[in-house]
């Protein structure tokens, strides 16, 4: 079986499962009214995605996005699609942006993460409504994490963007992945060799944590403190 085979074989099974009308859903209701908001604000919105153009334009209209956002653009129609920077700089291009600075990336999974990275956006935030976990976005680079894009609400500060949600439940849902990460590492063979947990020293933490060593106070850096500083 070749590479070609299963992508061929992949676009056949996307196709057919998105291919009936109401097939798919928005990821909120309001989504298309926070489009309206941003792009009321002077924020362009641009869509991209590793499927072929077919599956993106047929999604698209599906779902009446095709009307709302400014433009999108498929890894189909670029070198090379996620990690490399390409489609970012295409909607760039396309929206007449010079700055990549200036671009606020989204998404879903470590690929556009580190998309984001690449293409020098200014910020990269990690959604969890789709694949990848809280703790697997922050590691690729995500400069912070929400729920969904609606989260992060336009023209409220001097960057145009402000942080609207609980972000006690993305805290505590990062901190059970971390706990969760360490506990399998401590059952490994080699846990015998890993190194103590770092703690900060005094003065550097925001509160509890009690103290370590010497006298120094602060919260480990796997603590659920620690991630909320």
């Amino acid at each position: 079986v070749t590479a070609k085979q299963i992508d061929h074989t992949f676009e056949e099974l996307v196709t057919k499962a998105y291919a009936p009308p109401g097939a798919t859903d928005l990821i909120c209701p309001n989504l298309r009214e926070w489009i309206s908001q941003c792009q009321a604000a002077g924020i362009k919105v641009g869509l991209n995605t590793g499927y072929p153009v077919v599956i993106q334009e047929g999604l698209l209209a599906d779902l009446k996005l095709d009307t709302m956002v400014d433009c999108w653009v498929s890894a189909s129609q670029v070198a090379e699609g996620r990690p490399y920077p390409y489609m970012v700089h295409r909607l760039m291009e396309q929206m007449g942006i010079l700055d990549c600075s200036s671009v606020a990336k989204f998404g879903d999974t470590v690929n556009d993460i580190r998309e984001g990275k690449n293409a020098g956006c200014g910020l990269v935030v990690g959604v969890l409504s789709g694949a990848d976990s809280a703790l697997d976005l922050y590691e690729a680079g995500a400069d912070i994490v929400v729920p969904n894009v609606t989260h992060i609400q336009p023209g409220t500060s001097s960057k145009g963007i402000s942080l609207s949600s609980n972000m006690d439940a993305v805290v505590c849902e990062l901190a059970a992945q971390v706990a969760e990460r360490l506990v399998m590492t401590l059952r490994s063979p080699d846990a015998a060799a890993l190194p103590r947990p770092a703690r900060l020293g005094a003065g550097q933490g925001s509160s509890g944590g009690g103290s370590h060593g010497s006298g120094a106070k602060g919260p480990a850096r796997h603590t659920l403190a620690f991630l909320r500083g």
